[in-house]
């Protein structure tokens, strides 16, 4: 063996045992809990506590941040998020660039590039910092906790792309690479050090600043849920250490500017055995705090889920693989057309999605996404003609329970009762169209 190639082993071999030292930790029990200031959610030995007692949710991506008429209705659309029993929801503090940047490969009406955070790398604009100190006082206001996205893989916010632009590295964006990304080049987000300073800018900017509406730091509200590094962080096969190395810096630094909020990596989940290890190591990081996974059955073709049992399959999976590392797990996207799937309508599939995530004892199940809009795809709509059966649902204000905090698996989430022996997700009953209404008619979230 040559020097160079002994090198080269010695430094995978270390880098092998780190990992495995990093996990071992977690699975003998080793708990990085620290003193939660009242209000702030927590996460403690594999699930999430909020002032000493456990806490779950189903949870909700709410269209709010980018359109107009979804701005004009913001609050509205809060308001009907906490009607419907929903705890926590997901919003997107990020965007960079301007009409005559980067721009969306697809879906531009869904994501028009005039309501940026950050114009140009020194230009940032105050209107919708504004706007998200309004969205949080919205959220506060009816009951709400916010999850923070910081970033965006994808270019329908500027995002990665856009960072290496202004770092002077052309090309990541392209229109003739899959979802329009040159994932070669894209890669260089995690090591260019003037992509990773802009990165580290916006994250100071949200972190550090005071709410002009109600007068809060970010770093002291604790409406704020927690933060997510990067929506669908993604990594070549082979170079996930640069991904890792990156998550390692941003989670750290984040905690040095506020240590307690939660925070996720935001890597979307994983499709093979060593896709899991990878997806295990970044969540073991230190200063990450709960696992994250996203989940569309009609496009992830490669996550093999076909029908309502195969995605309790792979939510166990998850589940599973977030336990063994102590750390709790949200599934921070779901997403199923009003066509249904595979012969199963739209309704038996959030249903399963919901029960299934509760019977594996994750700490949240979020759905893509509560809007005005009745003709967004994936869209969960409170108006048009789901309106009825919404407000029917609304009125009668049902949240049905089974199950108790001291086993979490056995919380139902989509029904009076519990499944009787051998039936499948694919069996529930189907008797509203409507996912929201279904939420809210079964107590769609849980503060246990």
């Amino acid at each position: 063996m040559g020097k160079r190639q002994f090198l080269f082993a010695a430094c995978a071999l270390t880098a092998g045992a780190a990992v495995l030292f990093v996990l071992s930790r977690w699975r003998d029990g080793e708990d990085r809990f620290r003193p939660a200031r009242p209000g702030f959610v927590q996460a403690s030995g594999g699930r999430f506590m909020l002032d000493g007692k456990p806490f779950r949710f189903v949870g909700a991506n709410v269209a709010v941040m980018y359109r107009d008429d979804d701005r004009r209705m913001m609050g509205e659309t809060l308001r009907q998020a906490a009607q419907a029993g929903i705890k926590v929801v997901r919003v997107w503090a990020s965007g960079e660039g301007g009409p005559e940047d980067v721009k969306p490969i697809a879906d531009y009406n869904d994501w028009p590039r005039t309501h940026s955070f950050r114009n140009e790398p020194d230009e940032w604009n105050e209107t919708e910092f504004a706007f998200l100190d309004l969205v949080l006082e919205q959220a506060a206001r009816n009951g709400l906790r916010v999850q923070l996205c910081l970033g965006n893989w994808w270019r329908d916010t500027g995002g990665v792309t856009q960072y290496l632009r202004w770092a002077g590295v052309s090309g990541a964006d392209d229109d003739k690479s899959p979802f329009g990304i040159n994932a070669e080049k894209a890669m260089q987000f995690y090591t260019n050090e003037a992509a990773r300073r802009l990165y580290r800018a916006h994250v100071e900017k949200i972190v550090t600043r005071r709410n002009s509406v109600t007068g809060l730091m970010y770093r002291d509200d604790p409406t704020i849920f927690g933060y997510e590094l990067m929506n669908e962080a993604q990594a070549l096969t082979g170079r996930w250490a640069e991904r890792r190395a990156w998550l390692a810096e941003m989670s750290a630094y984040l905690k040095s500017l506020d240590p307690d909020h939660l925070i996720a990596p935001g890597d979307w989940g994983y499709r093979s055995a060593a896709e899991r290890r990878e997806w295990l190591a970044d969540h073991a990081l230190p200063q990450i705090d709960y696992c994250d996974v996203h989940n569309y059955p009609r496009d992830d073709l490669d996550s093999f889920v076909d029908s309502p049992p195969a995605l309790g399959e792979f939510i166990e999976n998850r589940a599973a693989a977030a336990f063994s590392i102590r750390k709790p797990l949200v599934f921070g996207e779901f997403g199923m057309g009003p066509d249904g799937y595979k012969g199963y309508s739209q309704a038996t599939w959030f249903r399963a999605y919901f029960d299934g995530a509760a019977r594996a004892g994750a700490g949240g199940a979020m759905f893509w996404i509560l809007t005005p809009d009745a003709g967004r795809g994936y869209g969960v709509t409170y108006s048009a003609k789901r309106d009825r059966i919404v407000r029917e649902c609304l009125a009668a204000g049902v949240r049905a329970r089974c199950g108790s905090a001291s086993d979490p698996a056995a919380v139902c989430f989509c029904g009076s009762r519990k499944r009787s022996r051998g039936e499948t997700s694919g069996q529930l009953s189907t008797r509203s169209n409507d996912p929201l209404s279904f939420l809210a008619e079964h107590g769609g979230a849980r503060t246990l």
